[in-house]
């Protein structure tokens, strides 16, 4: 009797268990979203692009710029994306590409020869809590942490509507000099919607000190399923149609009923 006693005290901690390995598992794991031929990308007005060589070119009346992302292999958690960066102007065009290798848990970034670059913010984690800090960056001897802060679904934009989000901000040093870090997630995904793309891991690994972003950085397409779609925005969308019909109709109804007066009296 004692021995089923222990047995089942056995398998109802094994129960309890369980759900916390999951968790962690999800927590801490790569992006369960991320698998070959994901891609996302996005679309900007740049004046100009800084390269780390200090080199500068800059476009007349602004370049549409287009940055896109794609794994092009999954091996383990180590990913391969393509990244690429395109820019038309009306004199001028460029197109840089190159591979790299991200560690899909600490989101490092690595050239194919294994140097370190950075930290990416393609991607962060999701469904963190309000006030969790996310690391930003991590080449020892730096290393930036973020606090999250959860703002719903206001000013996100995606190519699938309107998503609950959150920002990433933290501020440090890197190599001695001042970094600020700030960028906006889909809670569901983690995957960036927009952001101030200074240090971004991916850009460096391309050479590319800072982007001349002038406007709205907007994420145009990507092939991940992300989270439910936030109906109030869609019929705060709606109000100002909404509106025209009930003015348009209560008109309407007014005008029907003064004509319908001057009748009887007549």
């Amino acid at each position: 009797m004692k021995r089923l006693h222990k047995l089942f005290l056995l398998f109802l901690s094994i129960l309890l268990v369980l759900p916390n390995l999951s968790l962690q598992a999800q927590t801490f794991g790569p992006p369960i979203w991320l698998n070959k031929d994901t891609f996302a990308q996005y679309e900007f007005k740049s004046s100009a692009i800084f390269f780390l060589n200090k080199t500068t070119i800059p476009f007349e009346n602004d370049a549409s710029a287009t940055l896109r992302w794609e794994c092009t292999e999954m091996n383990d958690d180590l990913a391969t994306l393509n990244v690429s960066i395109s820019f038309t102007g009306e004199k001028k065009s460029l197109f840089i590409s190159k591979e790299v290798d991200v560690n899909t848990t600490s989101r490092q970034v690595f050239l194919s020869n294994g140097t370190l670059i950075g930290t990416t913010r393609l991607w962060a984690k999701a469904n963190p809590t309000d006030g969790e800090e996310i690391v930003v960056w991590d080449v020892p001897p730096d290393k930036i942490v973020g606090s999250v802060e959860i703002r719903g679904f206001w000013s996100s934009n995606t190519p699938q509507g309107a998503q609950k989000i959150y920002d990433i901000e933290g501020k440090g040093t890197i190599n001695g000099k001042n970094a600020l870090f700030d960028s906006a997630h889909e809670v569901d995904t983690g995957i960036m919607i927009e952001g101030i793309l200074s240090n971004e891991a991916t850009l460096l690994a391309l050479g590319i000190d800072t982007l001349g972003v002038n406007g709205q950085f907007s994420f145009s397409d990507t092939n991940v399923d992300l989270g439910p779609k936030e109906m109030l925005p869609e019929i705060l969308g709606l109000l100002p149609i909404l509106l025209v019909v009930i003015l348009f109709i209560s008109v309407f109804v007014i005008l029907y009923y003064r004509r319908r007066k001057r009748r009887r009296h007549n």
